[in-house]
């Protein structure tokens, strides 16, 4: 490239290195601030470009994926996300879970495998699957973006790697890529059909997809949900305005990281490994429903973690501490006010209609089916169900189909 590479070297000082390449300069137009602050820093790499490019979002209901993630608010997050796509999920709370999934036989057009995991961190887990002989795509979930940290996941058994929070450019640009584009046209064109079709029914009957009114649904979150510390807009438009996907999130949040602070109440140097699990996924959880300060103060206790800064843990734990235990019951409060405020229609218990609707709709995958036949469960607030509703809530959410069927045929 007619360049140059320069070294100057002092003992006990340190190198000056410089290289040179002549430029042309293709045009006069300005860089924007926020691109010369990356260059500066060095740190305009492969996520940037890739992140500016423009994508298109398609569902996708000829795809199966894996979650792979110990915290369950990070699972329901992940799900939210890529049920916009309409894509077959499945999760798991450990890699070891994982290992046994694909060890009988199952395989997926991704498995998204969480970095940092208790026991088993995903690079291990990705390696032992990988030794198995499955060859389908692995993509990290990292919470921890530093330079060099793509080629490491490379070098690992992963085909990708995926920043938390989730940027839902990034996301849909990885599945058109490892999914979309490996399939036949007339599976793509198929699909592309059904989404039109869908589109003109909500457009006819008004509704997202849950059974509600799209209107009513944004009254739900915007009017009747305020939780300070968390902005809730952004949230909401994340989930494409589904109201219900997002409460169930936020709900979610509020008992793992109840849990999370439980079992990290104290740290010394033989527990600061376990507390930096939890502190680390408290941060990612936090990031994700964008309570952006918790996210931090619990971004710094990581790095203090990180450094075996015990002082400045303790110095700075008890605020923690106070603000997460505050954001949650604030998380609380707001969802029974929004539930007191939507009062429903009483019954004795669901419809058998219903619950066989629900049921079929499980045993064939088909996750549109199933989500407006819980819509319909849910229309009502049941006396005697003995908290099926909630199970089945909380069940749907997750994906666990095979157990829903299995339940309702013995209530039937």
């Amino acid at each position: 490239m007619n360049g140059q590479i320069l070294v100057e070297s002092e003992i006990g000082k340190g190198s000056e290195f410089v290289v040179r390449l002549p430029q042309k300069i293709s045009n006069r137009e300005k860089l924007g601030s926020k691109v010369t602050e990356s260059l500066k820093n060095f740190t305009y790499t492969y996520d940037n470009r890739r992140e500016r490019r423009r994508v298109t979002r398609e569902i996708m209901p000829y795809g199966s994926v894996l979650i792979v993630d110990d915290v369950e608010t990070n699972r329901f997050v992940a799900m939210g996300l890529l049920k916009i796509y309409r894509l077959q999920i499945e999760t798991a709370s450990s890699g070891y879970e994982a290992i046994e999934k694909v060890k009988n036989g199952n395989v997926y057009d991704i498995i998204f495998m969480d970095h940092m995991m208790p026991g088993m961190d995903g690079v291990e887990a990705a390696k032992i699957i990988r030794d198995t002989g499955y060859t389908a795509p692995i993509v990290a979930l990292t919470a921890n973006v530093v330079s060099g940290q793509a080629e490491m996941f490379l070098a690992n058994g992963f085909n990708d790697f995926l920043a938390k929070p989730i940027d839902i450019r990034i996301l849909t640009s990885i599945l058109n890529r490892l999914i979309r584009d490996k399939q036949p046209p007339e599976i793509i064109e198929a699909a592309r059909k059904m989404e039109r079709q869908t589109n003109r029914n909500n457009i006819n009957d008004n509704t997202t997809g849950t059974g509600l009114p799209e209107q009513q649904q944004q009254k739900l979150m915007l009017n009747d949900m305020i939780v300070p510390g968390i902005d809730i807009q952004r949230g909401l438009n994340r989930y494409e305005g589904d109201a219900y996907i997002y409460m169930a999130i936020l709900r979610s949040y509020a008992a793992s990281v109840k849990a999370i602070l439980e079992s990290i109440k104290t740290v010394d140097k033989s527990s600061l490994a376990d507390y930096k699990l939890g502190i680390h996924s408290i941060k990612g959880a936090s990031y994700d429903i964008f309570a952006d300060k918790i996210g931090k103060l619990a971004e710094d206790l990581e790095n203090a973690a990180k450094n075996d800064d015990i002082d400045f843990i303790d110095k700075n734990s008890d605020d923690f501490y106070n603000e997460t235990w505050t954001l949650i019951k604030e998380i609380d409060s707001a969802i029974k006010k929004v539930e007191s405020e939507n009062q429903k229609p009483v019954k004795d218990r669901p419809d058998k209609e219903l619950i066989i609707k629900l049921r079929n709709a499980c045993e064939t995958y088909n996750m549109d089916d199933a989500d407006a036949a819980m819509a319909e469960i849910e229309s009502f607030q049941y006396s005697n169900d003995d908290g099926l509703t909630d199970w089945l809530r909380k069940s749907i959410d997750m994906m666990g189909f095979s157990q829903i069927v299995e339940k309702l045929s013995d209530y039937i």
